[in-house]
């Protein structure tokens, strides 16, 4: 029998999901294991209700200089652009609590080989990951060949890697953190909300090979709303 502890995989069908989601990020930060608290967060529209209820729910609960936050996926645009993870949180979140202790972007080459070097020497406490219509979480997208040979502390261009979506839906190359760079994490929060990714949700149930059931994290947490369950 293996000594390995049990991995568990939660499933939360709530209403509020950005609600739930900042309750768990301040549960997670007072208990995590060591001084400093590793998040590494995403972009999108879910992401920014989820990073604003947070700054709100947060802002006293968190002590904000104890948190190194990580990008788990960004696309390859200006600071500028609307498409950028890295506006994004800093306007939702940053720019609400005050600041957080390190800030790892991933703007160019040179950014995303701090990020390795960081993440080459610890595991991240958090990652969070949104489902999106066509079955991707984040930036990893169906189809496209995860980077699960690459080992932590291997270089940069193992540990963040380069993406585009093979399906041409997605706009940008993005940058990304390595399914293992993923895999090290304590505990990985995958949002699921509306109507729109209740297929790709169902394929996660059913088991399917989808992005969603490459995750072999010893936490695992769903958090979904009625409409993204077909509850």
């Amino acid at each position: 029998m293996s000594d390995a502890p049990p991995r568990t995989r939660e499933l939360a069908v709530v209403s509020d999901v950005a609600g739930e989601f900042a309750e768990r990020i301040v549960e997670a930060f007072h208990c995590r294991s060591g001084e400093r608290f590793c998040l590494a967060l995403t972009g999108g529209a879910v992401a920014a209700e989820c990073y604003e209820r947070l700054a709100t729910h947060g802002e006293t609960q968190i002590d904000w200089w104890q948190v190194e936050l990580f990008l788990a996926d960004e696309c390859a645009v200006d600071f500028e652009h609307a498409d950028s993870h890295e506006r994004l949180i800093r306007l939702m979140l940053l720019d609400r609590v005050g600041a957080a202790h390190l800030v790892y972007p991933l703007r160019d080459e040179g950014s995303r080989g701090a990020a390795a070097d960081a993440l080459a020497a610890r595991a991240l406490d958090v990652v969070h990951l949104d489902l999106g219509a066509d079955g991707r979480l984040s930036s990893h997208f169906p189809g496209a060949a995860p980077a699960v040979g690459a080992s932590v502390g291997a270089s940069a261009e193992e540990l963040v890697i380069r993406t585009v979506d093979p399906l041409g839906i997605a706009a940008h190359e993005r940058f990304c953190l390595a399914w293992p760079v993923i895999e090290r994490a304590g505990c990985v929060v995958v949002t699921a909300v509306g109507a729109g990714v209740a297929g790709a949700f169902a394929a996660v149930q059913a088991g399917l090979d989808v992005p969603g059931n490459r995750l072999r994290n010893d936490r695992v947490v769903w958090l979904a709303d009625r409409a993204a369950a077909g509850a």
